[in-house]
């Protein structure tokens, strides 16, 4: 999804430093496959996520994550296949085993669960769009294409001051 690319590789990295980085925040994705011969590279997401050891799975999910924006060919093309998958994982995730990987994607171990996510975004929000953030269960009001960091940034940091205040009290 080009929304969500520019989103991973503009915002996201300030947000990670301002906030995930400082442990202030913790910060979740949601897989999802809406866009046409996207539910490879979903599926591979879920994959290396949850092949990889407990102490590198949220590491090795955001590498191969910020690989695939890096490098992957345009949207309307149909680049999404178990090959060109498993060779960006290997440049990215090289420690992973690549059997396993393979195996993890032929068989479509999560796509049950991509789907199911799909399915809640979609009934939730009505019909998905990427990126979506939601702070604190609120879900943010900023035009997808253009997430303005300044404005994310404030809203979390009001969010933060508002959970410190009724700590205190």
């Amino acid at each position: 999804c080009p929304d969500s690319k520019r989103y991973h590789n503009t915002v996201f990295p300030k947000l990670k430093r301002d906030f995930i980085d400082t442990n202030k925040a913790n910060y979740s994705v949601v897989i999802v496959s809406f866009i046409p011969n996207s539910m490879p590279s979903a599926e591979a997401l879920m994959c290396v996520y949850n092949l990889s050891p407990a102490a590198s799975k949220t590491d090795s999910f955001f590498k191969y994550l910020s690989f695939i924006y890096a490098n992957q060919p345009p949207e309307r093309d149909d680049w999404a296949k178990a090959d060109l998958l498993l060779k960006f994982a290997s440049q990215s995730v090289p420690a992973l085993d690549q059997a396993q990987l393979k195996n993890c994607i032929d068989k479509g171990e999560y796509k049950k669960e991509v789907l199911a996510n799909t399915a809640l975004g979609n009934k939730l929000m009505g019909k998905v769009s990427t990126p979506t953030l939601y702070v604190d269960g609120v879900r943010v009001e900023l035009p997808d294409e253009n997430i303005d960091y300044t404005e994310l940034k404030a809203i979390v940091e009001k969010v933060l001051e508002k959970k410190k205040a009724m700590q205190n009290a």
